[in-house]
């Protein structure tokens, strides 16, 4: 009989060996983050020359400012774990021919770059969000609310494919379930 307690579960990260990058996507993938780095970099800088210290910063201004600079940090982070993998041969990087690993790998380097400005928005939402309810203690004007729907949205978003994925596995089951209780009770 084995003991539960020292059984260990699977480990849940992903298996970096399962990823896997040809030398043209790597060299892709170099050029792509190298170009957002300098792009969203020369915008920042760009960006951050043309606000006077006085003048009040306008929203518009705030949000392109946030989300340059989510690029630019999503683009040196993933450059780095992209190089660090490399320089370590955690990947298969010995690849021929096109398969889904492959592309998923690619997907998922490029995915991130995007992804990270709009989390940033997400965010600077949340933040706008709680400093009006903290200011006003209720949800009442247009912009408040412009907020909340924004950020209600992405989040709704980010969880329709738990939803789905729950009424594909559950949802015959809680059918059948509810049935059996209508006809137990018209018995």
């Amino acid at each position: 009989m084995t003991d539960p307690v020292q059984q260990t579960p699977p480990n849940p990260r992903r298996d970096p060996s399962k990823m896997a990058l040809g030398m043209m996507e790597v060299c892709l993938l170099f050029g792509f983050y190298g170009l957002a780095i300098i792009v969203s970099g020369y915008l920042l800088v760009e960006s951050m020359l043309s606000l006077d210290v006085p003048d009040k910063i306008t929203e518009t201004a705030t949000v392109f400012l946030l989300m340059q600079s989510a690029v630019c940090g999503a683009s040196i982070y993933y450059a780095r774990k992209l190089y660090k993998a490399g320089i370590n041969q955690e990947y298969n990087f010995r690849v021929s021919g096109l398969d889904v690993s492959r592309i998923s790998t690619l997907a998922y380097y490029v995915i991130r770059v995007p992804v990270s400005a709009l989390v940033a928005l997400v965010v600077f939402a949340l933040w706008h969000l709680s400093v009006n309810l903290a200011s006003e203690g209720t949800v009442t004007t247009a912009i408040s609310s412009k907020y909340l729907f924004l950020v209600m949205g992405f989040f709704s978003g980010f969880s329709a494919g738990k939803f789905i994925e729950f009424f594909e596995k559950e949802g015959f089951r809680l059918a059948r379930n509810a049935q059996q209780g209508d006809d137990n009770g018209s018995n």
